[in-house]
């Protein structure tokens, strides 16, 4: 750090002074009598004429007493008040030169923040300055916010101007770095909420040396090897967000995207200079190279964005800005609703599709789970949602890595009072009860169990359930905690019955039946609209909401077609549900002799 004072003094000479030499011995008295430091405080001290004096003994790099802990850092006071008043040029000057040649010798950004030893062990810095990262060419208020108002107003606002001095002075020996964003091309200017936008950014070193980049690394043309954002994640992090951070790298290049509209920009955790979507260059980039690096950005609602993109030298300087701008449509998600669906034996399905193509940085991070489209159906299998082991491979023949599991029920909650659903996967899972999502199990990970409560009134809701398998073993199942209980226990399925009621079937006939209750659910998406019904395939009926109830029905055969819309309009595949109510439908029990042989 190279913290930047005032020594809170005249600005002329006064008394008994005959130069400024003078002060600087006062200076120097002060500090180690009065003050008791040992010594003057200061590294250098610079005078109104610009002449620079060496502060405390130690000769360069001696740990000074200006500040806070003080180790790291050079601290540089230029005689004189400047509340109001600017140092003189001379002094400016002299400034300038002294800091440029420290920041050269060391390594220091004059335009960046670093960590600062000294503020880390410093009670007035580091509660004040998150990581005890500082700015590295900083006023001493800035150091110790709150406690003094050094180097005084007018000088504090020259700060930005000295910075840039400072850089531009080491750059006048440095080597050319630049970088040309030759071009930037999307895919499409329509898509889906949930669906990935491509950019693809060619971009040509432009100078004379080989210049470096920074994570995250764009990727080539396979969407497997490319970095994705969110629309609502930064580069720069968010408070109490999932997703990592990838701060500035001093003299590092990226590309970048931004928009103007301020209602589709992310929450930072800094100043993302409009821009806060960033990517790497995929390694170094020699002088006269071209290559071209994608990138892609998930948007999660639908509206118009116009997007802007850039490339920069972080810390450093902007390559170019506002450049290639499209605007990009984003329509409804497409992804359709799941119904709760039964085979013949009247057991409750769930379906397995393969898993679309998205790489393992967006799976391992996201908690959204339409940012996980499902891919083709593969097909389906009888499951009440037991917690089940399938090791290497799936639930169906063949299947292994890289699939979806979703299966929407109907749930009867016996009592009023709040439920406790616990999810275990391996990998990511997710369960919603009447639309809101209860648990998120989410990423990559081995076998883990997350649980989450719900308040629910006594009767049926719809529970829903997504498992998403990479690679590697597949876990998947889910449990409910009663009210006042302990014991986690699976989920009784509510298809016949009515009020808290569940009347159980043999095969596909029932004995008796209160009534039928069938549900859907959209899983995170816009929402159940309605569910279409028919009786026989011709006449349908729209009911509104994510449930359809039939009660007291007589001795027959019924088969009852339906499907569910979205508010997106998106529709499911249509299922039918085959059964009988049988009254005189006689149950058999045979009861085996017990033997102990002895």
């Amino acid at each position: 750090a190279l913290p930047i004072y005032h020594t809170a003094d005249a600005n002329s000479l006064v008394g008994s002074e005959t130069s400024w030499a003078d002060r600087v011995r006062a200076e120097w008295s002060f500090h180690t009598y009065t003050r008791g430091w040992g010594d003057i405080g200061y590294n250098y001290l610079i005078d109104p004429n610009g002449v620079i004096y060496e502060g405390r003994a130690g000769g360069d790099n001696a740990v000074g007493f200006h500040d806070t802990a003080n180790y790291g850092s050079m601290g540089v006071s230029v005689l004189g008040t400047y509340s109001s008043l600017a140092p003189t040029q001379a002094a400016q000057n002299s400034l300038v030169e002294l800091l440029a040649w420290k920041a050269d010798q060391r390594q220091i950004d004059p335009l960046g923040s670093s960590y600062y030893y000294g503020c880390a062990y410093s009670s007035y810095c580091a509660p004040y300055n998150s990581g005890a990262v500082v700015v590295n060419i900083a006023g001493h208020r800035q150091v110790t916010p709150g406690h003094t108002t050094c180097p005084g107003d007018s000088f504090q606002s020259l700060l930005p101007t000295i910075r840039q001095r400072v850089q531009n002075r080491i750059s006048e020996t440095a080597v050319v770095q630049s970088m040309e964003l030759v071009s930037v091309s999307y895919d499409r200017d329509t898509l889906a909420a949930g669906e990935l936008l491509k950019a693809t950014f060619t971009v040509r070193n432009s100078g004379h040396v080989t210049i470096e980049t920074q994570a995250p690394q764009a990727g080539n043309f396979e969407l497997s090897d490319s970095y994705v954002y969110d629309e609502d994640e930064c580069f720069l992090g968010a408070t109490g967000q999932s997703y990592p951070s990838y701060p500035k790298e001093s003299n590092r290049f990226r590309v970048m995207l931004g928009t103007s509209d301020s209602s589709r920009m992310p929450v930072c955790n800094g100043d993302s200079g409009g821009y806060p979507w960033r990517w790497g260059l995929n390694g170094s980039l020699a002088p006269g190279e071209t290559r071209q690096v994608v990138g892609y950005l998930r948007f999660r609602e639908p509206g118009s964005v116009t997007l802007r993109a850039g490339a920069i030298n972080e810390y450093v300087s902007y390559m170019a800005r506002d450049v290639f701008a499209k605007t990009i449509t984003v329509t409804g998600e497409r992804m359709t609703p799941v119904v709760a669906s039964y085979n013949a034996q009247l057991q409750p399905l769930a379906y397995v599709y393969r898993l679309s193509t998205i790489p393992d940085n967006l799976l391992a991070r996201t908690q959204n789970a339409i940012s996980i489209l499902p891919g083709n159906l593969v097909g389906s299998f009888a499951w009440d949602g037991a917690i089940t082991n399938w090791g290497a491979g799936g639930p169906l023949a063949g299947l292994d890595d890289n699939f979806i599991i979703m299966q929407a029920r109907v749930f009867v909650a016996p009592v009023s009072g709040v439920y406790t659903f616990r999810t275990t996967s391996d990998d990511g899972s997710w369960l919603w009860v009447d639309g809101a999502a209860v648990v998120i199990n989410s990423g990559l990970h081995a076998s883990e169990s997350i649980a989450g409560s719900i308040s629910l009134t006594a009767g049926r809701h719809v529970l829903s359930f997504k498992y998403v398998e990479r690679t590697g073993t597949a876990v998947a199942g889910y449990q409910v905690q009663f009210p006042g209980t302990s014991d986690f226990n699976p989920v009784a399925e509510g298809l016949g019955g009515s009020g808290v009621t569940i009347d159980s079937n043999l095969g596909g006939t029932f004995r008796k039946l209160g009534g039928i209750t069938i549900a859907a659910d959209d899983q995170g998406g816009s929402g159940i609209n309605k569910l279409r019904v028919s009786f026989d395939g011709v006449v349908w009926a729209d009911v509104p909401g994510s449930f359809f109830s039939l009660s007291n029905l007589s001795d027959g055969s019924y088969s009852l077609r339906y499907k569910a819309v979205d508010n997106q309009g998106n529709e499911s595949a249509l299922q039918t549900l085959s059964f009988q109510v049988d009254s005189t439908l006689q149950v058999h029990q045979i009861y085996l002799p017990f033997l102990v042989q002895s």
